[in-house]
Order: structure tokens, then C-alpha cells, then sequence
């Protein structure tokens, strides 16, 4: 993740926020939208994530529906 992070750093020309844990940045994204879009990149259809080399299950799709079902 860091490198990823840093990468996006190096090309960012605007005001930016970072959040490592991907639920809460995907809560912030949502609850900081004023008519704009929210992109949220990198996953896709997966279902999982990586965490120091294990397997766990997250769905950017599921925490999604739970933030438009609040």
C-alpha cells in the first residue's frame, strides 16, 4: 500500500487526503461527496484482499451497498 500511496503522491497536482484502511477511505469518500464523483479504483469485482500475505474477504461492492442502505 505504501507504494501505491506514494506513487499517487508523486502525480498529485490538488489537495488530497490519505486513508490506508480501505473502508474508512471508502466512508470518507462518501460521506465528504458535495455533487461530485466518487471513484473508487483498484479492486474491481474482487472480493478479497491481500494482507501480509494472507486471504481476507472484502468487497468494495458490500460496503457500498451497506453506505447507500444508511
Amino acid at each position: 500500500a505504501e507504494g501505491i500511496i506514494k506513487d499517487v503522491q508523486a502525480g498529485a497536482t490538488i489537495p488530497y487526503d490519505i486513508e490506508v484502511d480501505r473502508r474508512k477511505a471508502i466512508k470518507f469518500g462518501f460521506s465528504n461527496l458535495n455533487k461530485t464523483v466518487l471513484i473508487i479504483a483498484g479492486k474491481g469485482h474482487e472480493d478479497y484482499m491481500e494482507v501480509h500475505g494472507k486471504r481476507i474477504h472484502f468487497s468494495d461492492r458490500e460496503v457500498v451497498e451497506e453506505l447507500i442502505g444508511d
